[in-house]
C-alpha cells in the first residue's frame, strides 16, 4: 500500500503579482464582474434542487 501523498503548499501571490492578475482580468471583456443587480437576483443552488412544489395539495 502506498503512504498518502502531501498536497503541494499553496503559493499565494505577492500584492505586486495580486494587481496585476487583478488588472488582466479586468481588462477581459469576457470576465468583467457582476453588478449590484446580477449579485442580488442569484439564488442558492439547494433552493433550485428537487421537484417543484405542487399549488394543488392532495389531500386525502
Amino acid at each position: 500500500m502506498k503512504p498518502a501523498t502531501k498536497r503541494p503548499a499553496v503559493v499565494m501571490p505577492t500584492v505586486a503579482e495580486d494587481k496585476l492578475i487583478t488588472a488582466a482580468a479586468k481588462a477581459d471583456p469576457d470576465a468583467q464582474p457582476l453588478t449590484a443587480n446580477q449579485l442580488q437576483a442569484m439564488v442558492p443552488l439547494e433552493s433550485l434542487r428537487g421537484r417543484p412544489k405542487s399549488e394543488n395539495k392532495n389531500v386525502a
